[in-house]
């Protein structure tokens, strides 16, 4: 009889013993489930190659980049470094969906020092580098995020030598350069300069992307007093001259 009550009490205590080994064991398994469920705020440093077109390299801009994320609001700028003989790069350290490059003023990373920027570019789209065509969004051009900028163009000196033709000479032709800006719709005349040794130039002050040559009857500087014109001419590819030959186009 002593002998069986002695064996219950040991299997009653090897049983308590089992049991507080499996809540230990429940216990760990839901402490580690909580640690795995835990959410981790993500940051990473996004590096992006910047190709910069001819026309965003023009009065000596700057050039910045504006990271955001679509879901959280979270915003920065950074600078597009232009220095590296590897490329121009833009590199930030953040949780962002987004970027847009900005082209500059001056080196102040502000959207009132806006010129031109890039529509929004999602991030995971770039594959690391993204190509800017031309002068792509002006800074008046609607985008998702933020508001756009006023434009404002600079200023500055344009000079072309212009060779004329022996046509355009007949008949004591008088010549002008008419000048517009196909973003903004800036234009201006300004007369061909015969007198020179070297030849004949037109040196005109603004921000113009075109020009055409006109072959007028007299001195006015007027389409009405036109004989003769070139085609629309886009002066960053003239390399600073131009020859007229034959008639070109006619008024």
């Amino acid at each position: 009889m002593k002998k069986s009550i002695k064996t219950r009490i040991i299997s009653i205590a090897t049983a308590a013993l089992m049991a507080l080994s499996v809540a230990t064991a429940t216990m760990a398994s839901a402490s580690a489930a909580t640690v795995e469920g835990t959410s981790v705020s993500a940051y990473q440093n996004t590096t992006i190659k910047v190709n910069l077109s001819d026309e965003w390299k023009m009065h000596n801009a700057n050039f910045g980049a504006y990271f955001f994320n679509e879901y959280t609001g979270a915003n920065a700028w950074t600078k597009v470094d232009c220095r590296g003989y590897m490329g121009n790069y833009a590199s930030i350290n953040g949780d962002y969906t987004h970027v847009i490059f900005v082209r500059l003023k001056d080196a102040n990373l502000d959207w009132s020092n806006a010129w031109n920027k890039t529509a929004d570019l999602r991030i995971s789209d770039l594959n690391g580098s993204y190509t800017i065509n031309g002068w792509e969004l002006d800074a008046n051009a609607q985008a998702a995020a933020p508001a756009p900028v006023q434009f404002q163009a600079p200023s500055q000196e344009i000079k072309l030598n212009v060779n004329i033709s022996n046509e355009w000479k007949m008949h004591n032709a008088s010549f002008g350069a008419y000048f517009f800006n196909e973003y903004t719709g800036a234009n201006t005349w300004a007369k061909v300069d015969c007198r020179g040794y070297m030849g004949n130039s037109v040196t005109v002050n603004g921000d113009y992307t075109h020009v055409l040559f006109v072959r007028l009857k007299d001195a006015n500087l007027d389409w009405s007093s036109a004989w003769n014109k070139t085609p629309d001419l886009r002066i960053s590819d003239l390399n600073g001259s131009y020859t007229i030959n034959g008639w070109e186009l006619d008024a």
